[in-house]
C-alpha cells in the first residue's frame, strides 16, 4: 500500500476496469454507477481494477494508464483472481489514508479477498462485498476504525468467548470465602479481569465496533448469562442427587 502525491486525476472516468472478466456486465455497470455516484457526493474516487498477474505486461493496462494521475482522494483497489488473497490496494491517497486507517485496508483485504471466503462466495461477490464497505466507509464523515458487518465465523468466535466468560463467572462465583477474603463476591471482583475480557473485550468489543444490530450482542448477553448461571444449575442438581443415591444404598 502506497500514500498518494497529489496529482491531477481523469474524473468521471469509468471507475472499474474488469480485465479479468470477474464481474457480470449488470454489477460491472452498477458499481461503476455507484462509484461515480460516490465520487459525486464525497470527492473521492476510488478505481478497480481486475487483472490476472500472468496478462500484467508492459503494453497491459495500468491505473495510472487508464486514470491518469493519482491524486491524494484516490484509491485504487487490484483484484487477481491467481492471487491466494485475490484482493490488494496497491494505492491510497493521503486523504483517504487520513479518513480510513491502515488497520481498516489490511482488514479489508484478509477478510473479502481470502482463499475460504473467495472459494464459498465467488471473486464477483468478494469484490463488491468489497466495494460496498469501502463505499459505506468513505460515505460516513468520521469514516471506520475497523470494516462494517460481522463476518459468520467471527460472530462464532466472539459467541464461545461470552460463554466462556461466563462459565469462568459462573465458577468464580461458587467459591467459598476464605482467608483474607470474607465474602463470597469478592472472588468475583477479584477474577473481573479474567470473565470481564472475555465478554466485554472478546464477546461484545467485536460486534458493537462493526455493527449497529442488537440480535448479535443480545444473543451473547444471553449466552453470558445462561453459562453463569449454569455452574449454580449443576451444583444443585447434583446436590439433589446425592440424598438420592445414598437412600437406594
Amino acid at each position: 500500500m502506497v500514500a498518494a502525491v497529489a496529482n491531477e486525476v481523469k474524473v468521471g472516468a469509468d471507475p472499474v476496469y474488469d480485465g479479468a472478466g470477474v464481474l457480470k456486465a449488470d454489477a460491472r455497470d452498477s458499481l461503476s454507477q455507484n462509484l461515480l455516484d460516490l465520487e459525486q457526493r464525497t470527492g473521492y474516487h476510488v478505481r478497480v481494477f481486475t487483472q490476472y498477474y500472468i496478462d500484467a505486461s508492459a503494453e497491459a493496462p495500468n491505473p495510472r494508464r487508464l486514470w491518469g494521475s493519482l491524486d491524494n482522494q484516490t484509491v485504487v483497489v487490484r483484484v487477481d483472481p491467481s492471487s491466494p488473497n485475490i484482493l490488494s490496494v496497491p494505492f491510497v491517497g493521503d486523504n483517504v489514508l487520513a479518513k480510513l486507517r491502515r488497520p481498516f485496508w489490511t482488514e479489508l483485504e484478509s477478510r473479502f479477498g481470502n482463499m475460504f471466503y473467495v472459494r464459498e462466495a465467488g471473486d464477483s461477490a468478494a469484490v463488491l462485498g468489497a466495494m460496498s464497505a469501502l463505499i459505506e466507509c468513505l460515505d460516513r464523515p468520521e469514516g471506520c476504525r475497523v470494516v462494517p458487518g460481522v463476518p459468520p465465523e467471527q460472530y462464532v468466535f466472539t459467541l464461545w468467548c461470552a460463554i466462556a466468560g461466563g462459565l469462568v463467572a459462573g465458577f468464580v462465583n461458587r467459591i467459598e470465602a476464605q482467608g483474607i477474603v470474607k465474602r463470597k463476591w469478592v472472588w468475583l471482583l477479584l477474577f473481573s479481569p479474567l470473565w470481564g475480557s472475555l465478554f466485554i473485550n472478546f464477546g461484545l468489543g467485536p460486534i458493537v465496533s462493526r455493527t449497529s444490530d442488537l440480535a448479535p450482542i443480545a444473543g451473547n448477553t444471553l449466552a453470558f448469562l445462561a453459562a453463569a448461571a449454569a455452574p449454580g444449575l449443576l451444583q444443585r442438581l447434583w446436590d439433589g442427587e446425592q440424598p438420592a443415591a445414598k437412600g437406594d444404598s
